[in-house]
């Protein structure tokens, strides 16, 4: 059934409305004019059209984003005339932008996955940066463990919303192929190739000569490496170096190299007279560890090399200990692009998953007063519901849209899957409740950090 449904989505048409909509919401919320849409949208279908998705529209962008205004309606879209030219407004007002918005979610599962991993970066940011964005082209890196770990936790989160993924599919897979993509999008750049060793780089080099010799060859039927015939040396005297050859490899045999030189030739006459107890001899641990300490502490003594007290503190060893790992390759980092085309992007990308996640992040909030108490759903809804309304209206939150009842719905059904929540019926009526290991303040709290860390402050 599952695999069907993700069929299901990915077969869906996107319409008109559908593709306006998301436009409007993610890229111009607050409005612009009509020849700067038509230039999204052209880029809109040509992303879609790379990833094979069908369109349920045809024809000059201009004349498809009229029709579409049309359908919708000035209810949900205002249409303008400026000096500038036509203006194509959203109506973000409360009940017309949940109206709008279920047009735009259309789009939302071609977005989600990459959506779900720049959330993440955006977390790491915000952890590694006090709270901030970087500033433009400020070098920026990220660890690939690390990212991986926040978009699997955030598709943790996210799973009654989306279905990501197939059931013979794993998440940590899809989470490298929007990793890749963004590779190629240039957003996520690689670390540069003088980090690899010389041998790394000579390989890299003539693997890519072959690879190029391969394809430019002239005769397809004639092989690439000619193979050499050589005559064999049948003569007694060969053929007995050969049979003594067969007996060594096999061990049979063992044969060793006399070294003749004088300096050889010298410690023989040495190991003579060590053995009669003529000469005393101590061994010498010639280990590459040990003598470059010898050789270390010749160069301190004579001023050479100057030592100095190397900082052990555990802040200090976990940063040589990540630059080691980082070296040996054991730990992958990317550099993120913070040019403003870049981040600009990135922001799209990030806006698509907030209105989502204000709502889990605001039913957390509201279950922690839910200690020592139970209520009714549609008390608990009406709450969220409530305090919502209130943050919309402070400018803590910023999309109406947030403020529907089945991602709330689907938070409390996630609490309840992490076993925070307990649930129960009384008269056809579910009553909500804190499970004992979370009813209290201090433990359920807890769960409002984990949500909270994945909602970075959107520019306004």
């Amino acid at each position: 059934m599952v695999p069907m449904l993700k069929d299901c989505t990915r077969a869906q048409a996107i319409m008109s409305t559908n593709a306006v909509a998301f436009l409007l919401l993610t890229k111009f919320r607050k409005g612009t004019t009509l020849d700067v849409l038509a230039e999204a949208l052209d880029q809109l279908r040509q992303e879609l059209d790379w990833a094979d998705r069908d369109l349920g529209f045809t024809g000059e962008s201009v004349d498809v984003i009229n029709h579409a205004v049309d359908l919708l309606g000035p209810g949900l879209i205002k249409r303008e005339r400026h000096s500038e030219g036509a203006m194509i407004t959203p109506v973000t007002m409360l009940p017309n932008v949940i109206e709008l918005s279920y047009y735009s979610n259309a789009l939302l599962s071609q977005y989600v996955i990459d959506a779900v991993l720049v959330t993440s970066i955006y977390s790491i940011f915000f952890e590694g940066l006090n709270g901030s964005l970087p500033s433009t082209n400020e070098t920026v890196s990220i660890g690939q463990d690390k990212l991986v770990e926040y978009s699997l936790e955030l598709f943790d989160i996210l799973q009654f919303e989306f279905i990501f993924s197939k059931p013979c599919q794993y998440l940590d897979s899809l989470v490298m192929e929007a990793i890749e993509n963004l590779k190629v999008k240039e957003i996520l750049l690689e670390p540069e190739e003088n980090t690899l060793n010389d041998e790394e780089q000579w390989s890299k080099r003539f693997a890519k000569h072959l690879e190029h010799e391969f394809d430019h060859s002239d005769d397809d039927d004639e092989p690439y490496f000619r193979v050499p015939h050589y005559q064999v040396d049948t003569s007694s005297k060969s053929m007995s170096y050969l049979a003594l050859s067969e007996l060594v490899d096999s061990c049979i045999i063992i044969m060793f190299q006399v070294d003749t030189s004088s300096k050889s030739m010298s410690y023989l006459a040495l190991s003579e007279l060590v053995d009669s107890c003529i000469i005393v001899m101590f061994q010498v641990d010639t280990s590459s560890k040990s003598m470059s300490y010898l050789a270390l502490s010749e160069l301190v003594d004579s001023c050479i090399i100057v030592m100095f007290q190397v900082d052990t503190s555990s802040k200090s060893m976990s940063h040589l200990a990540l630059s080691e790992l980082v070296d040996s390759g054991i730990i992958v980092m990317f550099q993120v692009d913070t040019s403003s085309k870049s981040m600009s992007h990135l922001e799209f990308l990030h806006t698509l998953l907030r209105s989502l996640l204000d709502v889990y992040v605001v039913s957390a909030l509201v279950i922690t007063r839910l200690v020592d108490r139970e209520l009714p759903e549609r008390d608990l809804v009406m709450e969220v519901l409530a305090e919502m309304k209130t943050q919309l209206d402070d400018g803590d939150m910023l999309y109406g849209e947030s403020l529907c009842v089945d991602p709330i719905k689907n938070a409390l059904k996630l609490f309840e899957r992490w076993e925070i929540l307990g649930c129960r019926s009384e008269d056809r009526i579910k009553l909500y409740h804190l499970k004992e290991a979370f009813d209290s303040e201090t433990e359920v709290a807890l769960v409002l950090d984990k949500l909270n860390r994945f909602k970075f402050p959107l520019n306004k």
